[in-house]
């Protein structure tokens, strides 16, 4: 089976990626000489080939869009509101309950307690935090990064 224009495979592993050059009446619009330049993310080219007729097909009346003048089509923003919602429920929701499942309020036996102070006034002087062996305690509000106890053993 031959492969669709534009279609390429990465030279370190059997994923197929999609690249679209900028045309040259069009290139002011563009950073660089790609309009478009993604991964497939398949390793069957028949299926990378249906992806990219799809992407081929998108950029086409995207660019007519561009030398007539005209938005190629109006932005749903409910509906890409949503769809942000739910990569960072998927992505970074899972990743920051990690990261605070090892913070407590409370001392506990054998841990550092870390004292956080900052420019909320008491509340943020009050706050404490458990940390242990591996700690690398972030700093709240302006400052970039809290030097605790435990980074200096």
């Amino acid at each position: 089976m031959t492969r669709f224009p534009g279609v390429l495979k990465r030279h370190d592993s059997n994923v197929y990626q999609f690249g679209l050059r900028v045309p040259k009446d069009l290139q002011h619009h563009f950073a660089g000489d790609w309009a478009v330049r993604c991964s497939l993310r398949t390793a069957d080219l028949r299926e990378a080939n249906d992806k990219a007729k799809a992407l081929h097909a998108e950029w086409a009346q995207r660019f007519d869009a561009m030398r007539s003048g005209k938005p190629a089509a109006p932005v749903d923003l409910a509906a890409l509101r949503a769809k942000l919602l739910a990569y960072a429920q998927d992505k970074y929701l899972p990743a920051v309950d990690r990261l605070s499942a090892g913070y407590t309020r409370r001392g506990a036996r054998g841990a550092r307690s870390h004292r956080r102070t900052g420019s909320r006034g008491s509340l943020a002087r009050d706050r404490t935090r458990v940390h242990g062996r591996d700690c690398r305690a972030l700093a709240t509000g302006r400052a970039a990064r809290a030097v605790c106890a435990c980074d200096r053993s």
